[in-house]
């Protein structure tokens, strides 16, 4: 990989998403290692964080190998970024009460899946993402979303938070991605039923229903496997196996190993031990 310089962060009025928006970072693929020498001057002693209303440095600090997609930077002044709420690593939150049911499904997710060494902060945006995207220590909600809103919060927020064990702590094999997208849809389906009871069981399995008669075949295809898989988490073995994937992820990051690459593991293969990772 070629070497280049050290980004100036604290210099920057647009945001660095996914390895974009700064001409230091332009050399690297979207998916390549940052450079240890990149990654060691992005420090709080070399950066001008006092300019940046956001960064998530801390979390990639804590992965063995940190990718040039998953670093974010949002800088002070930008008024297309709003701030929504902090889940903290403790099982807190910070933020408008409309997301303490939310945080009760966030602390689930913490006991479902081990602890997390970092925050995440949500931040709605007027910049063209997808409607929600996830990166390590930052959840990104489309302009187009409203952040209190139910369907918001359960359907694509607490869908990117589980991103931070299945994609950030957990690095998740691109031949696979569709699957574990859907499987990620049945685990938030899981952890709502939980924190909000039956009733919400019925509204899930409504919306998944209503997507499997869309015009888009990705939608109602997804739809479908959601349906399939929220069936096999609730008939089989539940959450197991993915909390055994993301507790072996956990131990390689500490021994500064590079993260498990996990596939999906298909619909039929949920009884015995895990082979995820």
């Amino acid at each position: 990989m070629n070497r280049t310089a050290a980004p100036d962060l604290g210099a920057l009025t647009e945001p660095v998403v996914a390895g974009s928006g700064d001409p230091a970072l332009a050399a690297h693929a979207f998916d390549a290692p940052l450079d240890k020498t990149l990654t060691r001057s992005l420090t709080w002693e070399r950066l001008a964080i006092h300019n940046l209303a956001l960064h998530n440095l801390d979390a990639l600090a804590r992965l063995a190998d940190p990718r040039t997609g998953e670093l974010l930077a949002v800088p002070h002044g930008d008024h297309g970024f709003a701030h929504r709420v902090r889940f903290r690593s403790d099982g807190g939150y910070e933020g408008d009460p409309a997301w303490s049911r939310l945080a009760a499904a966030w602390r689930h997710c913490l006991a479902e899946f081990g602890p997390l060494d970092w925050d995440v902060e949500v931040y709605s945006s007027r910049h063209d993402w997808p409607r929600a995207l996830s990166l390590p220590g930052a959840v990104l909600i489309s302009h187009r979303l409203q952040p209190a809103a139910v369907g918001t919060q359960w359907l694509y927020v607490l869908h990117e938070l589980l991103h931070q064990w299945f994609g950030a702590r957990l690095r998740l094999s691109p031949a696979t991605h569709a699957r574990w997208e859907a499987w990620i849809d049945a685990i938030a389906w899981t952890i709502a039923v939980r924190v909000l009871g039956d009733e919400a069981d019925q509204i899930y399995a409504t919306v998944y229903k209503r997507q499997t008669s869309a015009d888009d075949p990705g939608i109602a295809d997804r739809a479908s496997l959601v349906l399939d898989l929220r069936r096999t988490l609730r008939e089989d073995t539940g959450l197991e196996r993915f909390t055994a994937a993301t507790n072996e992820a956990e131990r390689r990051a500490r021994a500064g190993l590079p993260r498990t690459i996990a596939d999906a593991p298909p619909p039929d293969a949920m009884k015995g031990p895990s082979d995820a990772v």
